[in-house]
């Protein structure tokens, strides 16, 4: 696949959006440098994520104010642009992908994590 700017890419180190593509070097928004250390690459968010990545989504309840909780990506609705989590009584909601407003990838929650009996 042909990294382009503009494109959201997913690393080993987590999501990006590509700023600046130099000598096959990508540099991404917050000017870090990237060597081909994509896995998957694309235009639309969504086409990205995985299930098992924690997000940060903003909830509906109340517009005038920016509510947002964390949830593990669960389900995508590639269809209606929709990302799924479980909410408070175990049943799976969906949510537009406009409401998406940070991302862990499942990568980076495994490398951070401490494993217990080490």
């Amino acid at each position: 696949m042909k990294l382009e700017v503009g494109m959201y890419c997913r690393t080993l180190n987590g999501i990006v959006k590509i700023d600046k593509i130099k000598d096959s070097i990508m540099i991404d928004t917050k000017g870090k440098t990237h060597f081909g250390d994509f896995i998957k690459a694309s235009y639309d968010i969504i086409d990205i994520l995985e299930c098992r990545d924690i997000i940060k989504l903003f909830m509906e309840d109340d517009i005038a104010e920016e509510n947002t909780n964390i949830f593990e990506l669960i389900a995508i609705n590639y269809n209606d642009n929709e990302i799924g989590v479980f909410n408070s009584d175990f049943q799976i909601e969906f949510f537009p992908i406009e409401n998406l407003r940070g991302i862990l990838t499942h990568e980076q929650m495994e490398q951070m994590s401490y494993k217990v009996g080490e």
